[in-house]
Order: structure tokens, then sequence, then C-alpha cells
């Protein structure tokens, strides 16, 4: 009769500390965990000794195996589902569902006790009606025993079940808790290679690179919009074995919702493209690209959407994880700062060419030329050059830091300084002779 008990405490113990119970789970459990409540019972029964025939009423022995098959489900729905609740109102329905546990373990043995009659093999004349009624109580301590017995295996097992959820749960978090903390050091090691460089193409390669790496897809592309909203593919990382897609252009103009979409800063992921409800025509192109599932993030700089940063998965689909597409949004977001600064660097540094050409060209001129500041006061000059010592006879260090009144003589017409002052207003040329 143990033996029974131990494969319905597993069972009970297995089913109440899963992840997710079913409810096909929970009949096929609550079934076999009843039959071993009741095998334990009528099992202990054909165990006892005594000079009696034990026989059974059908419709009460059948009632008896419902009620311990309806006690099993109820307690493993109850045992799973509050498994993890905790506070003043987990207690208090945690004890009422002992309750109700309890009494339909005792119920089923009382209908037990209840559906066997004794018919004593041995019959005595002298006391035979006083050992019939010690028989009867005998047998009642003996169901409010093993009613007692079966309850506590029961709660033991249930505690273990509780115990051992607790456990899967802390270690869960902390697995949950170790992964963030690899993803933020990932992160940041990402953040720091695409930072590295602020050479544009450095950027883009860097960038495809590490992200491909990161997450271990089997592409990742920087998709560039042109005006009309087609785009073509202007960095590529790609595993072996897979066609490579640099270069390409695809004639497929983004739809209205996808562009508002993305320059929300929304991530898209799909699992399976053949699931996504695309049109035939996307989907063509995806399958030309031997795309199977992707992730795609916004490039976006001065809320304009510049282009895409895509990962393709092409070996099959893929269900992406939450901390996957956070962290690809994430470093997407790294790219287009790193874009941008690589941007304005670029910038910047043709701006500084086209100064070092003026310059020279400024040099080299046969006109006399100043530059004056107009942020500081008086409007000092602060570059002149060759040709104007030659005409004028004043060397730089005599002129810088001066305005340019110190040229102007006593017999300079001051309608000329005038129409000097209004050409300089209006941003255009005037020719005028100003005598030193």
């Amino acid at each position: 009769s143990i033996l029974p008990a131990i494969i319905a405490s597993l069972g009970a113990l297995f089913l109440a500390s899963r992840q997710f119970l079913s409810q096909r789970r929970l009949l096929i459990g609550g079934v076999l965990m009843g039959i071993g409540i009741a095998s334990m019972h009528y099992v202990g029964m054909l165990a006892m000794r005594m000079q009696a025939a034990t026989q059974y009423q059908p419709v009460l022995f059948m009632l008896s195996i419902v009620i311990a098959m309806s006690a099993s489900i109820v307690a493993l729905w109850i045992a799973f589902h509050l498994r993890l609740q905790i506070g003043k109102g987990s207690i208090r329905r945690k004890i009422l569902s002992a309750f109700v546990m309890g009494a339909g373990i005792s119920g089923m043995h009382y209908t037990g006790m209840a559906a066997a009659s004794f018919t004593p093999t041995q019959v005595r004349s002298a006391g035979t009606t006083a050992a019939a009624q010690e028989m009867h109580a005998s047998f009642t301590w003996l169901a409010v025993g093993i009613g007692i017995a079966t309850l506590i295996i029961l709660s033991c097992t249930l505690l273990t079940a509780f115990v051992d959820r607790r456990i899967v749960t802390q270690a869960m978090l902390l697995k949950q808790q170790q992964a963030e903390a690899e993803r933020s050091q990932l992160f940041t090691e990402v953040t720091l290679r695409i930072r590295r460089s602020l050479k544009l193409e450095d950027v883009l390669n860097t960038a495809v690179t590490e992200v491909r790496k990161a997450l271990n897809l089997d592409r990742v592309i920087v998709y560039y919009f042109n005006r009309d909203w087609s785009g073509t593919i202007i960095a590529e990382s790609v595993a072996q074995g897979w066609m490579k897609t640099l270069g390409k252009t695809v004639d497929d103009p983004f739809r209205e919702d996808y562009i508002e979409m993305y320059k929300n800063g929304r991530v898209r992921a799909t699992n399976n493209i053949y699931e996504a409800g695309f049109t035939d025509c996307h989907q063509k192109i995806l399958e030309g690209f031997q795309i199977k599932a992707n992730i795609v993030a916004p490039l976006l700089q001065d809320n304009e959407l510049l282009g895409l940063l895509c990962g393709h998965q092409c070996c099959g689909p893929r269900i992406w994880q939450k901390s996957e597409i956070d962290l690809f949004g994430q470093l997407a977001i790294q790219v287009s700062i790193a874009l941008e600064q690589a941007n304005l660097l670029h910038q910047l540094q043709q701006a500084q060419k086209v100064l070092r050409v003026r310059d020279l060209a400024i040099a080299a001129a046969s006109n006399s030329i100043i530059i004056t500041d107009p942020h500081q006061p008086d409007n000092p000059i602060v570059f002149c050059n060759a040709a104007f010592e030659t005409v004028t006879g004043y060397s730089p260090k005599e002129v810088q830091g001066r305005n340019c009144r110190f040229l102007q003589g006593p017999d300079t017409d001051p309608d000329t300084i005038e129409e000097i002052r209004t050409a300089v207003q209006q941003e255009r040329e005037c020719h005028v002779i100003i005598q030193n």
C-alpha cells in the first residue's frame, strides 16, 4: 500500500513543479493520482488480517474512486496556481485549499469504508455482538488514520513542490540577472568598437560585423533609403555559405505605415516570413536574399529616417527573444549616433579642405585682400594677403587687430565710405577709390 502512495506523491510533485500545466496534463495527472490514492486504500484493506470476508458495494466503490480522482485534480490545480503566491491573501487561500483537499481525501476513505461489508468466517455464539462492535470501531479508527496519513503525505508532497518551485524560480531569476549583466557588457563592448573609428566606412563595417557576432546572425546589413524610398545596401557582414548582397538596390518602395512605424523608433522582429502576412512581392524579395526570419531597426538622424539596420536569419525561422530585440534596438541607436558623428566629422573635414583651398587662393591673389571679424568690437582686421602689403606698404603685423578706418586719408569722400557700408550690409561687391 505504500508503493501507490509514493507513486501518487511523485506524480503530484512532478506536475506541481512544472512551469506550465495544461488541462490535458492536469486531468491525466489527477486521474493517475486518484488511482494511486484509491489503490493505497484498498491495498491496505487487503493487507489486514481478520477472520472475516470483505465485500464492496459497486456503487460506493466507484464513488470512492471518483472522489479520489476529483480531489486529486482539485489539489493539483490549487497547488500549481498557488505555488508562487505570497502575502496574507495567499495564506488564507492556501488554508482553505488545504481544507478542500482534506475533505476530498477523507471523503474518499470514508466512502470506501462505507462500501465495505465484513462477514465473519468463524461465528461464535458468545460475545458475537460485542466483537462486531469492536471490529467496527477498529475499522473506523483505521479509516481515520489512513486519511490523516494520506493528508500528511500529500501536504509534504505539496510543500516539497512549493520549495522546489521557489528554488527553480530563484535559479531562473539568477540566470536572468546573469544574462542581463552579460547583455549589458556585450552592449558596452560592441558600442566601444563601433565608436572606435570616426571614418564613415569604418563605422558601417564595424557596426554590421559586431552586431552579427553579438546576436549570432547569418547576415547584417545597413539599408540606405533613396529619395523615392527604395534603398541600397551600403554595408554588409555575412556568414560563410550565404549570398552577398552588398551594393544591391531594392526597388520596392516602403509603405507609408512602415515609414511612420520606423520613424517612431520601433524594432520589428519576424519569426517566419511565411507567417508574417507580407505581400507576395515583398516575400519574393526576402526569398531572393535567402531570408527566413529577420529583425529590423531604424537608423534615425534629427528624427529623419535615413536607413535600416537589418539582421537576417537564413538557415531557418527564428523565435526572437525580447532580450535580443531590445539589444538590437539599442545597438541600432548607437549605430545612428556613430553615423551622425562620422557625418559631422566628414562635413568638418570637407569644410576645412574648402577653407585651405580658399586661403591658398587668397594668398596667391594679385589684388589686395583683407578679412575682418564683425563679431569682435570695432570689427578688427584678422587677415591680409601678401598683395595688401605690396599695395599699401603695411605689413600683416601692423594691420592685424586694427580697424580699416586707419586706411582712410583726410581727403576720402564720405559718400565713398557710405557706399562701402551699404555694400557690406547688402553683401555685394563695390569698387571705390580711397585716398590714403
